[in-house]
């Protein structure tokens, strides 16, 4: 009965509102702009909540006192603009900024697990450009399977410049701070006032709060694998009069009212929620929203005749060749399109294996893959 039918239309018609609009924003107009949150990273580490729950946990008896575990729970269980920094900024100054550092790269300073792969890899080929998260964990950019990606931190005020100008270029904004560099991760109470220019919302001629206003006036958004409580970037949305439509995908609650009063409280923000029963529906939407995938190189069936060794800086001088001016294209070597590279030798030293090597291993810098060179018997 399916026969002939377009799998993109069936999943169209088996998904809700919101996904027809997002896969028409991604191939035709190419400004979706990703927002990813600690679910996205599910379950390589956990979500900031978890985190949380999991270290005030390993705290008690040693170094909280009765009342401190009664306000944490307190904390925890409000409905206060920013709970989860509130909930933080308590355990950073009850525990130490070392302390709680340390946990940090116990559960976040984690490889990507088999079973994840595919997420990540349809995440670089359904979103080449600027890419969004709060999330401190290095998967993004770690998993591009041979892309480029910039990483930018939301405390850099003149690389966020630079980026806004090139949105469609390979990069990763990490807006509060990254795990390679452990002192920049935005915690306290007294960073997110600096980081937002102010105590408890933002200042707009901040640049990260500038920044996010340009993201959300002139970008459409689709958060993904986000709480969305309401923070200091619900904020941000809230002030905003006139932006486009943003969307987020998210577990659709068991009961009518809490879907109710979550669709009331997103749309203030102007966020559509695409609701998912399970999560393995996210890879179904970001394969929607993906490029084909890159086309495995002819030369990978070529056989050298004997194990391909040494030449480890001419493969170098090649790959810097064919990088050099990643700068002024999208994680891809868009420039190869009229630029002829020669590897020049006498004969028999190898020029075509080589250059069959090089096709194997960098195929995936070719948006469109690699036609490897074949021998021919000379007659």
């Amino acid at each position: 009965v399916l026969a002939g039918i377009d799998i993109t239309l069936l999943l169209l018609y088996i998904y809700p509102m919101g996904v027809e609009e997002i896969v028409e924003i991604n191939r035709s107009q190419k400004n979706l702009v990703p927002f990813l949150g600690a679910g996205f990273s599910v379950p390589a580490c956990p979500t900031w909540g978890n985190f949380l729950e999991q270290f005030f946990q390993g705290l008690k008896g040693e170094f909280l006192l009765p009342e401190d575990e009664t306000h944490f729970l307190q904390l925890k269980n409000s409905d206060q603009d920013n709970r989860f920094e509130a909930m933080a900024d308590f355990l950073v100054k009850k525990s130490g900024r070392r302390k709680f550092e340390e946990e940090m790269k116990t559960h976040f300073d984690k490889p990507l697990l088999p079973e994840m792969k595919k997420k990540f890899d349809l995440l670089h080929r359904a979103f080449p450009g600027l890419k969004i998260t709060t999330n401190f964990d290095c998967l993004i950019e770690n998993n591009a399977f041979g892309t480029h990606v910039n990483v930018c931190c939301g405390y850099q005020g003149e690389e966020l410049e630079k980026w806004f100008t090139y949105m469609d270029k390979n990069v990763l904004l990490k807006i509060h701070g990254d795990l390679q560099d452990v002192s920049s991760i935005v915690l306290s109470s007294k960073q997110y006032a600096e980081i937002y220019g102010d105590p408890a919302g933002f200042d707009p001629k901040a640049p990260l709060p500038g920044f996010l206003k340009r993201v959300f006036t002139n970008s459409s958004v689709l958060f993904i694998g986000c709480s969305l409580v309401r923070d200091r970037i619900i904020m941000i949305m809230e002030s905003l009069r006139r932006m486009r439509p943003h969307f987020a995908i998210m577990p659709r609650p068991d009961k009518q009212e809490e879907v109710v009063a979550l669709n009331r409280r997103l749309s203030e923000a102007g966020i559509t929620p695409i609701w998912i029963t399970d999560f393995g529906q996210i890879e179904e939407i970001l394969e929607m929203l993906a490029e084909p995938a890159v086309v495995q190189p002819a030369a990978s069936n070529v056989d050298h005749g004997v194990p391909f060794v040494g030449r480890e800086k001419e493969l170098k001088q090649i790959r810097e060749n064919l990088e050099k001016d990643r700068s002024t294209c999208t994680g891809s070597v868009q420039m190869i399109t009229g630029r002829l590279f020669n590897i020049d030798g006498a004969g028999g030293v190898g020029k075509t294996t080589l250059a069959i090597e090089a096709a194997k291993q960098f195929s995936s810098l070719f948006k469109d893959g690699v036609l490897g060179p074949f021998r021919v018997h000379e007659h």
